[in-house]
């Protein structure tokens, strides 16, 4: 995971040390294929955008949000790179951060191979 820019006085992730824990980023590590493929998927449908995560004691909802949800976001949207990184917003018990990250597999490498499931697609 490469960049979190989400407010002036964050901290970089590339400033931790390695093997901190970090409520987001452990489980984006964890679910990078997914938010990989979602991130493609809605780039290649809607152009620049972010994977909005809402997490909260009973699940977690992905979503993409064309341009992203907010002002906040122009900036990382504009300027990250979709062959090879996700901007990630993720809402937890009200508290929102924003994250431009990147992670093998790469994110058009991730959607080639995903599965509907992880897609969170329906067959009718």
């Amino acid at each position: 995971m490469t960049d979190h820019p989400g407010h002036a006085d964050a901290v970089s992730v590339d400033e931790l040390p390695e093997a901190t824990p970090h409520a987001d980023l452990d489980p984006m590590l964890i679910d990078w294929r997914r938010i990989a493929s979602i991130a493609w998927q809605g780039f290649l449908t809607y152009g620049r955008g972010a994977v909005l995560i809402h997490v909260d004691a009973l699940q977690v909802i992905y979503t993409y949000q064309p341009g992203g949800p907010c002002r906040c976001f122009a900036q990382a949207v504009a300027t990250y790179d979709p062959d090879q990184q996700a901007v990630v917003g993720v809402n937890r018990g009200g508290e929102n951060n924003l994250y431009v990250v990147g992670g093998w597999p790469p994110p058009p490498e991730a959607y080639a191979a995903a599965s509907a499931e992880l897609l969170g697609a329906t067959v009718h």
